[in-house]
């Protein structure tokens, strides 16, 4: 939890935003899968006992680093001719969500940006609906090539081979840190929104070291270069700066 926080005095509610897992790749981390609960989520605690009360996550299994520490919304909302007490939030995932937050009840989710590692929020689930290529360890056929290949690849792919190659949203997140708002007269919420694409794969022979991030993730299928000295420095801003 490194962003938001909200409370409910009348409620007595404190909601926080979960972030992701380390590394970022699931297979990595979490070799059986699952869940990976409370990552990228909304938890509802009792401030004064720190007794859990409900939670709700955004992505499930998340391998994206698709945070839910985003800024979260207040309000109480006409919704299906009731007023109910909700919760807003545009996480990284690219979806904006509306929550109950007095049970956590899923409410709806819509994208605010292109996504294409999921098609929908399925309504009855409050489960995202991954598409085929979204568990990028299985998918991206630039894991296994050099930076030469990789360089040759790109400029020959078809439109369709390139959306199963790259994500939206990147780890950047469709929003991030960047604060959000909401207009009581106007009804609408203002989020600065971010629409990047970027290549996720698997990190070759990933190996856990010191001093460096150990995300399990190939950073330089975003920089398919082959120059040494830029190959170099990518290197050195993957490990690290160690004194």
């Amino acid at each position: 939890v490194w962003d938001s926080m909200a409370y409910d005095p009348e409620l007595n509610q404190l909601y926080i935003g979960v972030g992701n897992g380390s590394p970022w790749n699931q297979v990595i981390r979490s070799p059986g899968g699952g869940d990976n609960l409370f990552l990228s989520s909304v938890v509802a605690l009792n401030p004064d006992t720190g007794k859990y009360i409900w939670h709700y996550q955004t992505t499930p299994g998340d391998t994206w680093d698709y945070t839910a520490t985003q800024h979260m919304i207040l309000a109480d909302l006409e919704i299906g001719g009731e007023v109910r007490k909700v919760i807003m939030q545009a996480p990284k995932n690219g979806f904006f969500y509306v929550l109950d937050r007095v049970t956590g009840e899923f409410i709806s989710a819509e994208k605010y940006v292109p996504i294409t590692w999921a098609s929908h929020v399925d309504p009855e689930s409050g489960r995202p609906v991954e598409t085929d290529a979204a568990r990028y360890q299985l998918a991206n056929p630039l894991s296994e090539m050099t930076p030469e290949e990789q360089v040759k690849a790109l400029s020959s792919m078809t439109p369709q081979e390139l959306e199963s190659t790259f994500h939206k949203p990147s780890p950047f997140g469709g929003h991030n840190w960047h604060p959000m708002s909401y207009s009581p007269d106007t009804g609408l919420v203002y989020i600065p929104a971010l629409d990047i694409p970027y290549a996720f794969g698997n990190e070759p022979e990933f190996d856990y070291e010191n001093g460096r991030w150990n995300l399990a993730v190939d950073w330089r299928l975003n920089m398919p270069t082959g120059h040494e000295g830029v190959d170099d420095t990518i290197d050195g801003m993957i490990r690290g700066f160690v004194s």
